[in-house]
Order: structure tokens, then C-alpha cells, then sequence
């Protein structure tokens, strides 16, 4: 007997919107009813036409308007969600050693070890698993079956071949990073014939520094960062997001940023302890102070003789002085217990002076280095605004302050030394040669000054993101508590007054806009802030189709006509209205 195929109706549908076309197709029902008719009778149809195993596609009214695209995407994404469930359990299955697992190279001993990188359900023994990745496929990722889960395995594969034999080479420790972006310690032969970036090169990974580098990248992995960066535009940092995304949760990371916050705080720890402590160092002895206080009392003497002749008006005030000065010097030496004053050409006043001025002289240094510092921070703030800002007219203004301080104690400091004197280009910039001193750091890594400072603004900022996380939840916490006294407000307000229906409409509305206010600020921040409970709101709108739609009624029912019957009328045409339109 000849079969015949399924068959479908072609429907042409003209609209507004053009000329849609339609194929349904034709299904045979397998219910009851169907079947009684059908008792007795044989159609060839239902003999060639297998209905359960035909996926023939069903179709509701509105989905009768979709083009051919849609339904064909609408298709497979119920077909995928037919095999939804088997895929997720064949995953799920292949995520564990099966049971008596034989190693497939051997073919004797149990496999314990699993590699993905040779292939689908290659399982070895440990033996095998070696000797197979111990000359080659040397950065495959092994797998290593213990406590009921697969763990990252590394073993020792040995040292890397460059094909450069010597007879001064000697191995040393890289991180490589493959193709797939795993990171692996690896020894390679290292000599003098050549340098070790070149030595990086011959073993396909590109060094990470052009001198005695540490760390390498396969060519593949920077083919595709080459690719990605001009075809796709993406930054050095996402791609390298990126990588550590790709990378199992479970292997290791040897290349990392190379410090952590203990130790940013430590480098902050250590530029304050730099300064602090001298400071603290330089405080005047009672012996240096008794020194000071005699060269003051020097100087005022001086000071007056020169008034006394040339401003008069400065004597008394001079005089006050000194004799402040010499009542301190009178309590100093009673305390201290000397007897006759020291002059100024002995042996123990000239050496006290000279530690009195080198006190001095490093004091103002650290002041000078202080607003140097400062001075360097304003010009880079400056630097953010364009010029005839009100800030950076401010920021102007403060740095004329902070220079004007620097001359006045580049004076000071010039007085205190004898052979040298400075200017101001060595005093501008903390990195002078005159901050020397202060900026020597016993610290032994070998991490730039420049990097470090970067790491310390960034963790600073990160306190203040912290403080501004803080803020913003309490200014959250504070918004909802508003709009929760609003809604009870009005609330109140509803079961204590009698209004108007549309008074009581408007707050009702308004209550609404509150709660869905709250709603909408719960479920964006709910992972942030613990808010308290509410009432969830109600719907704020319907669509048509849940309306429920009341019989047509009579108009003689829902209005008393019988009013204007008892009164005599009399047709009026009204402007703009005829008989044609009381007819219609």
C-alpha cells in the first residue's frame, strides 16, 4: 500500500501590517473520540504517520503571528529542554572515577589518575600517567582521583629542553603559564652563552621582562591576547580577569601580585616610621636647650645695641625678652646645678652647640621634606581641574602658600650650614638629593618606590569605599524608615478622617507609589542591607484580557425616560447636530 506524508494547510492572512503566512500543519488526534469514530475503518494516514514520534509543533492563536525564524528558535529551545536533564546527569556522571576503572595504557593496573588534555575517559595508573607526561604533554593538568573527588595533579616532570647544551648552565625556576592559562613551576637550563629571556623564547614561551625574567607565557596564550586586543578591544586587565575565570578553582596560582594588604600596610608602617621616630630622636636636651637659650641671649644683646641706634621704638620690646630669656636661664641653672655660666669658647659649649645645630639642621630638613611632599600632592590634585576652576584657583593659591614656607625655611637652613648652601631646586622635589637621608629604606624586597606608592593610594581608597559602603547604608536604611513613616502616615490619616473618594483615591495611589518605592529598594539592595518587614504592594495595573467584561445592557433600563414623556417637548436642532445623527 502507498503511504502518504504528512500534509499542511497554507493560509494567507492580509492585514494592516501586510501579507502573513501561515502553515499548519495536520495532526492526527489520538483521544478517545477520535477513536471510536475510527473502529473499523483502516486510512492509510494513520498507517504511514507515526504521531508520537513526529515532533509536529503546536501552536496557539498569538503564536500563529510568528514568522518562521521565531518558531524555529521557539523549537529548539524546547528541544533543548527535552534533553536538559540527560545532558546534566552525563555531566554529572563524568565527574567521578568509574568503578574498577582499568588504566588504559597498561591494561592491568587500577587508574587513579585522570587527563583531560589526552583525551575523553583517559584514566592511568600513576606509573603510566608519568612516563607518558614525563617528555611530553608536560603541561597537561592531571587529575588525581582522592577522597571521593579529582584533585589538580603536578608531578615532577623535570626540566624543560631548549635545545642549547653548555657546560655552564644551570637550572633555574620559572612560572610558566600554557596555552589554557594554567600556571606551572618548571626548571629550565639556564647559561651565560645567552639571556634567559632568549632562553624562554626557544622553549615557545615569551618572558615577562627583557632581563632575568621570572615568569612566562605560552605563544598561544599571547596569540589569542594579541587577537583579542585588537579584534575585540579588550584591556590587559579583563583579559587577564579573564584567565584566572578559566582557571579551575582548585589549582594553585604561583604568579601572583606579589604582596597582600599586611604587607601595603607594612610599607606604610615603614615610610611613617622613617620620619616619626627622628622626630621623637631629635627632641633638645636639657644641656642643648641651656646652650640654646645662651646663643639667644647672645643675639638679643646684639639686637639691642643695633636698636638703640637705628629703632629706638624696638628697645623695650627686645629688653622684655631678654629678660625672659635670662629668668630661664637663672631657673635652668638652679635646677641643673651650675655654678658659673659657660662660655661660648669652651670645650663643652662647642661641642653641645654643634649637636644643637645638626638637631636644627635635620629638623628643618624634615620640615622642608614634609611641604615638599605637599607641595608635589597639591600639583597633581591641581593637574585634575582645567584652569579658572574655583578649586583650582584654591589649589593655586595653597601652593604659593606652600612655596613662600619652603623659602622662608630654605633661609633658616641655609643659615645652619656653613659650606654648602642650597636653592630651591633642591628642595622642591622629596626626591632630591638633600631628602637623601630620609627617603634611605632598609627594606630588602625589590619592589619600585613608584609601585609601592600606587598600592598604598589604592588601599587607602579602598578604606574610603568602605566608609562611603557604610554611609550608603544607612542612608538606605534611613530612606526606607522615610518612606515607611510616609505610608503610615497616610494610613492614618485614611482611618482618621472622613475625605472625599478622590481625596482617598489620590493617598491610596500614593501609598502604592511608596510601597513600590520600598519593593523596588528591598530587591536592589536586600544582598547589601537587612531591612525590616512590610506589606508588599498590591497590583498597580491590570491588562485588558483580565477585565471581566459585564452583558450589554438595555440604556431604557439603566435611565427612567418616562419623565420626558410626561413633558411637552419640543424637537430643538442643536448647532452642529442633525436629524441624520439622532437616526444613526
Amino acid at each position: 500500500m502507498k503511504k502518504v506524508k504528512p500534509v499542511s494547510v497554507k493560509t494567507i492572512v492580509l492585514g494592516r501590517t501586510g501579507k502573513t503566512v501561515i502553515h499548519t500543519p495536520l495532526a492526527v488526534s489520538s483521544n478517545a473520540a477520535g477513536s471510536q469514530l475510527n473502529q473499523g475503518t483502516s486510512s492509510p494516514i494513520t498507517d504511514a504517520v507515526d504521531v508520537d514520534n513526529v515532533d509536529v509543533p503546536v501552536f496557539s492563536p498569538d503564536e500563529a503571528q510568528h514568522s518562521t525564524a521565531q518558531r524555529r528558535i521557539c523549537n529548539s529551545v524546547v528541544n533543548w529542554e527535552k534533553v536538559r536533564d540527560k545532558l546534566f546527569m552525563a555531566a554529572v556522571e563524568e565527574e567521578s572515577l568509574p568503578e574498577k576503572a582499568v588504566c588504559v595504557v597498561c591494561k592491568q593496573r587500577e587508574s587513579t589518575v585522570r587527563c583531560r588534555y589526552c583525551g575523553p575517559r583517559q584514566f592511568f595508573c600513576s606509573t603510566c600517567a608519568h612516563d607518558l607526561h614525563a617528555e611530553r604533554n608536560q603541561f597537561h593538568v592531571l587529575e588525581q582521583w582522592k577522597d571521593n573527588r579529582f584533585i589538580p595533579l603536578f608531578p615532577n616532570h623535570g626540566a624543560i629542553e631548549s635545545g642549547h647544551s653548555c657546560s655552564s648552565r644551570v637550572l633555574k625556576m620559572f612560572k610558566l603559564i600554557d596555552a589554557f592559562g594554567n600556571q606551572h613551576l618548571f626548571e629550565v637550563p639556564v647559561c651565560d652563552c645567552e639571556s634567559h629571556a632568549v632562553t624562554l623564547v626557544r622553549c615557545q614561551f615569551w618572558p615577562g621582562s627583557p632581563e632575568r625574567p621570572s615568569v612566562g607565557f605560552h605563544f598561544k596564550l599571547m596569540d589569542l591576547a594579541e587577537k583579542l586586543f585588537l579584534h575585540s578591544q579588550v584591556s590587559v586587565k579583563e583579559f587577564s580577569e579573564l584567565i584566572l575565570e578559566m582557571t579551575p578553582p582548585l589549582q594553585p596560582n604561583f604568579s601572583t601580585d606579589g604582596c597582600d594588604l599586611d604587607t601595603i600596610r607594612q610599607w606604610m608602617d615603614n615610610e611613617i616610621s622613617e620620619i616619626v621616630p627622628r622626630e621623637k630622636d631629635l627632641s633638645l636636651q636639657w644641656d642643648e636647650t641651656y646652650v640654646e637659650l645662651l646663643v639667644t641671649a647672645s643675639k638679643l644683646k646684639t639686637q639691642i645695641a643695633y636698636a638703640k641706634e637705628e629703632e629706638p621704638s624696638q628697645v623695650d620690646i627686645l629688653e622684655r625678652k631678654m629678660l625672659r630669656n635670662e629668668r630661664t636661664i637663672a631657673g635652668l641653672e638652679k635646677k641643673r646645678g651650675i655654678r658659673g655660666r659657660w662660655q661660648e669658647n669652651d670645650a663643652t659649649f662647642q661641642i653641645i652647640q654643634q649637636r644643637l645645630t645638626a638637631k636644627k639642621q635635620t629638623n628643618e630638613v624634615l620640615r622642608l621634606h614634609k611641604m615638599a611632599s605637599e607641595r608635589i600632592f597639591l600639583l597633581e590634585l591641581k593637574a585634575k581641574y582645567a584652569e579658572g576652576q574655583a578649586i583650582a584657583i584654591k589649589l593655586s593659591n595653597q601652593i604659593d602658600k606652600v612655596v613662600n614656607s619652603m623659602n622662608q625655611g630654605l633661609a633658616t637652613l641655609n643659615g645652619l650650614m656653613e659650606d654648602e648652601v642650597a636653592a630651591f631646586e633642591d628642595i622642591k622635589d622629596p626626591g632630591r638629593k638633600l631628602y637623601c637621608e630620609l627617603n634611605c629604606s632598609n627594606n630588602t624586597d625589590n619592589v619600585p618606590a613608584g609601585i609601592k606608592k600606587k598600592l598604598v593610594h589604592l588601599l587607602f581608597l579602598e578604606d574610603r569605599c568602605k566608609e562611603e559602603k557604610t554611609l550608603v547604608k544607612e542612608e538606605m536604611l534611613r530612606f526606607f524608615t522615610f518612606l515607611f513613616a510616609q505610608i503610615n502616615a497616610i494610613t492614618s490619616y485614611l482611618d482618621r478622617e472622613s475625605a472625599n473618594r478622590g481625596l482617598m483615591s489620590l493617598l491610596q495611589q500614593k501609598i502604592d507609589v511608596y510601597k513600590k518605592n520600598l519593593q523596588l529598594l528591598t530587591s536592589m539592595c536586600k544582598d547589601l542591607v537587612a531591612f525590616p518587614n512590610f506589606e508588599e504592594p498590591e497590583e498597580t495595573y491590570q491588562l485588558f484580557s483580565e477585565v471581566e467584561v459585564e452583558t450589554p445592557t438595555d440604556v431604557e433600563n439603566l435611565y427612567d425616560f418616562s419623565l420626558f414623556e410626561d413633558l411637552e417637548c419640543h424637537s430643538t436642532h442643536f448647532r452642529g447636530w442633525n436629524d441624520e445623527d439622532f437616526d444613526q
